[in-house]
């Protein structure tokens, strides 16, 4: 989740990107969750 944390927050962000790094990161959540 931290990682997920850096890049949202790092400088010069497209919205597409943080959109990007969002969707990729909800199958983690789903493994982590299990």
């Amino acid at each position: 989740m931290n990682e997920l944390n850096m890049k949202l927050q790092g400088k010069d962000q497209f919205v597409y990107d943080m959109y990007t790094n969002v969707r990729a990161f909800k199958p983690k959540l789903t493994l982590f969750s299990r």
